[in-house]
């Protein structure tokens, strides 16, 4: 199990390269605690990326940050088209190795601030792997632990984040292995643990969870302290790349709502180990099976409303680890509409066959996604998919298969699932040939830099690119765009399909229809 113990916050430089080492204001302009750090590498992640971050400053006028080399004295400027992070702070990427004075100045070049950083093409330490995370006592106060493995060479440092923020730094990596972060009521939280070589202070983006974030790896979980019910405590991991390794992201989630015998719930997890002897499943203390080794998660229907505890043993052959939790039934579920429209499938006869399926966010966004198969009147789970997902290929299908969308959301220390949507074949989005943006504000400049940024600036790829395709020529590219500036500013003709609805001799706007996969979101003047 996990020691619980407190690890203090102190403060640290900047990662591979020293200290910040000169600051400077222009026009009024400040910019305090100036710091960078590598996140991305050549090898294994394809691109060697550095975050830049500071504390204060007035954004507006930062508009250029140079990446001086210290050995040829060759200068990379980056203009006000970076991916930014947060309030203050950058991603820059691709990089190619070499030491760099990395200089952050005004439209007017002066100097706001500089920071010395070495981007390398190969990580210098090992992955953090194997996160665990569950609500814990420290004499007396509520703490999340923490705990992790770190196999090959481990990093300098590491920093323990809670949703992004920076919450304990420990400084010496070789050996730790676990910490405990102090919470206090109720509510959810991403814990992140991020490895740094030779310190580094940077702010990450926001955590997905599961999903590697920079050196590091993220988890999520409820707690709740100081009354009521609290979370599960989930056990440490006893060992490290030894001996049967435990499941990791352990969830519980409803899937069905209802009264008596009407509640169904879904178990997720991550394998770690072969499991040469199975899963065994137990709800409130009864068996209810085995599953095989690989499984990575499993329906468990006919519930009654109320708590109930599920508990999952893996047997490696001798050797077993396992990972339980409790979640509240309802009778009715909590999650509004998931997605906006209906979800689209299509069916391709190839080699595999696959069906397509995308779809639009709703306004509320999903923590996860499950896929359903649903094939001879029987559906199974085929697949989770994280919240922001808006397409999934699904391998192997036949023509007259099914598939089912459920989106969660997470309620105290359990998911809650909306219902269970099935995809459609055939539809047709209708759009305004020549409304790029996709507002419904009628066609005007905006038009065309909606479709000059997607093109060439790294902008939002468009709601409906069909819509882009000003000429119809079957593709969206620059000609599009001076397509529609001529016929705003020149006299040249109107977006193609365009008719004289009320024989004024003027060609007005035409509601057209495309597939769901070139106009996913139709505009207003169309969706009414």
């Amino acid at each position: 199990m996990i020691a619980f113990h407190v690890v203090r916050t102190c403060c640290m430089s900047l990662a591979l390269g020293g200290a910040a080492v000169a600051a400077g204001e222009g026009r009024g302009a400040s910019l305090r605690d100036l710091d960078s750090a590598q996140s991305g590498y050549r090898t294994g992640q394809g691109v060697n990326t550095v975050f830049l971050g500071w504390k204060e400053s007035q954004a507006d006028v930062i508009v250029r940050i140079a990446f001086r080399n210290r050995l040829t004295g060759s200068e990379l400027v980056f203009g006000p088209f970076l991916t930014r992070v947060g309030d203050n702070g950058y991603r820059v990427e691709p990089l190619p190795a070499g030491r760099y004075v990395v200089e952050v100045r005004t439209s007017e070049g002066a100097v706001l601030g500089s920071v010395l950083q070495d981007v390398l093409d190969a990580q210098p330490f090992a992955e953090v792997t194997e996160l665990d995370c569950a609500q814990g006592q420290d004499a007396g106060d509520c703490v999340l632990a923490v705990s992790w493995c770190q196999g090959g060479p481990p990093p300098g440092s590491y920093r323990i984040l809670l949703d992004g923020i920076l919450a304990l730094e420990i400084l010496d990596g070789s050996s730790a292995r676990e910490a405990s972060i102090p919470v206090s009521g109720a509510g959810r939280a991403c814990v992140g643990v991020v490895g740094l070589s030779r310190g580094a202070d940077i702010s990450l983006e926001p955590p997905v969870e599961g999903k590697f974030q920079g050196q590091g790896v993220v988890r999520c979980l409820g707690f709740s302290c100081g009354g009521g019910d609290s979370c599960p405590s989930l056990p440490g991991i006893e060992k490290c790349n030894a001996g049967c390794r435990t499941p990791g992201g352990f969830r519980l989630c409803q899937t069905d709502y209802g009264g008596t015998k009407q509640n169904g719930i879904l178990a997720l997890w991550e394998p770690r180990d072969d499991y040469e002897g199975g899963v065994r499943l137990l709800v409130d203390g009864v068996d209810h099976g085995l599953l095989g080794g690989g499984s990575l998660g499993t329906t468990i229907p006919s519930l009654d409303p109320g708590e109930h505890g599920i508990r999952i043993v893996a047997d490696c052959g001798g050797a077993t680890s396992q990972r339980e939790g409790s979640i509240e039934l309802l009778e009715a579920g909590p999650f509004p509409e998931p997605v906006r429209g209906a979800i689209a499938c299509e069916w391709v006869d190839a080699d595999p066959p696959v069906t397509t399926v995308q779809w639009v966010r709703g306004d509320v966004e999903a923590e996860s996604v499950a896929v359903y198969l649903s094939r001879d009147g029987a559906s199974s789970l085929i697949a989770t998919l994280p919240g922001d997902a808006t397409r999934v290929d699904v391998r192997g299908t036949r023509q007259d298969d099914g598939i089912l969308l459920q989106f969660f959301r997470p309620l105290g220390c359990a998911a809650y699932g909306s219902e269970r949507i099935e995809c459609q074949t055939g539809i047709q989005n209708p759009f305004v040939r020549g409304d790029c943006g996709g507002q419904g504000q009628g066609v005007d400049i905006s038009s065309a830099v909606v479709g000059l940024n997607y093109l060439f600036l790294g902008g939002p790829a468009p709601p409906c690119l069909a819509a882009c395709d000003s000429n119809d020529d079957a593709a969206v590219d620059i000609s599009d765009s001076v397509y529609l500036l001529d016929y705003l500013f020149l006299g040249g003709p109107a977006p193609v399909g365009w008719t004289d609805a009320d024989d004024d001799g003027v060609p007005d706007p035409t509601c057209e229809a495309a597939p769901f996969a070139a106009c996913r979101q139709p505009g207003p003047p169309c969706g009414e």
